[in-house]
């Protein structure tokens, strides 16, 4: 686990030592359950947008498409991340 100020160049007083203390007594880092649960590899993700486009001649996924949510979300982060 890297803390998010570190990942951002940012300085943080959690060291190694306090998340490890704090994981050693089952401290859960999200709060959120969608964030805990086990993440879908890239590369499956991949394959349901190549299907969504097959489908639908484009990869504008909306972030609330019913039928698969995830999709949208993933989509939008891999724009995010290209910026």
């Amino acid at each position: 686990v890297i803390p998010r100020l570190f990942r951002e160049g940012k300085s943080s007083r959690m060291t190694d030592e306090r998340i490890e203390k704090l994981e050693s007594i089952g401290f859960e880092w999200s709060l959120r359950p969608e964030l805990s649960r086990p993440q879908v590899p890239w590369e499956q993700r991949l394959a349901e947008l190549k299907h969504y486009k097959d489908v639908h001649k484009h990869c504008n996924v909306p972030g609330a498409w019913k039928k698969n949510p995830q999709l949208g979300n993933w989509v939008h982060t891999q724009r995010t991340e290209y910026r």
